[in-house]
């Protein structure tokens, strides 16, 4: 739905712990033309952030967020 409503040049940035690949091939047949990242990661081990989120940091126009469930991750 993300890459549904994107805009223009918009990036939509996916972070989940699992494989992302049967994320982005629906993507990708659904929105052929959809910029997006793709990170597998758990969101508390993430890296700095990679380029492209420093420089778009002020243009996000809608972010969500799903934490993982675990007591330990709340």
């Amino acid at each position: 739905m993300l890459a549904l409503h994107r805009q223009g040049e918009e990036t939509c940035v996916f972070v989940d712990p699992a494989p992302l690949n049967e994320v982005r091939q629906r993507i990708e047949q659904a929105v052929p033309d959809a910029k997006c990242e793709y990170m597998q990661e758990m969101s508390q081990f993430l890296p700095p952030p990679p380029a492209f989120v420093r420089e778009a940091a002020r243009d996000f126009r809608w972010i969500h967020i799903d934490g993982e469930h675990s007591a330990q991750a709340v």
